[in-house]
């Protein structure tokens, strides 16, 4: 068998990450600003862009919220065929988590905006 010679560089794990079909919904890094762009006060804030951001958070949920439920589903197949489903647990578990997290952000967007506890 004839192997492909290895790269001397290593991966980029965000980059494989990013290309997975698994990848988490939410970023798990933080959010840090653009050096270029200007600095806003709290006085003056920038609500079109924390629009775009509800907008993505909103999108997030409800991308999370599929993979839950498909999740569940097949754990929910795989107990009725007998099989062991401790890893899709496991995963159905991750995406409950990574939800969690999109609701969390979703709801300091909320509070950036002014709008408290709305929904």
């Amino acid at each position: 068998m004839q192997m492909l010679p290895s790269s001397s560089a290593d991966p980029n794990p965000q980059a494989l990450m990013a290309e997975s079909p698994w990848a988490p919904a939410c970023p798990t890094e933080p959010v840090i600003a653009d050096a270029q762009a200007p600095c806003r006060s709290s006085a003056m804030p920038d609500t079109r862009k924390d629009r775009e951001l509800l907008a993505q958070a909103d999108r997030n949920i409800a991308d999370g919220e599929r993979r839950v439920a498909e999740q569940a589903a097949l754990v929910v197949r795989m107990t009725k065929a007998g099989q062991d489903t401790t890893e899709a647990e496991m995963l159905l578990r991750s995406f409950e988590q990574t939800l969690e997290i999109c609701r969390v952000q979703r709801q300091l967007i909320l509070e950036a905006l002014g709008q408290g506890s709305a929904a």
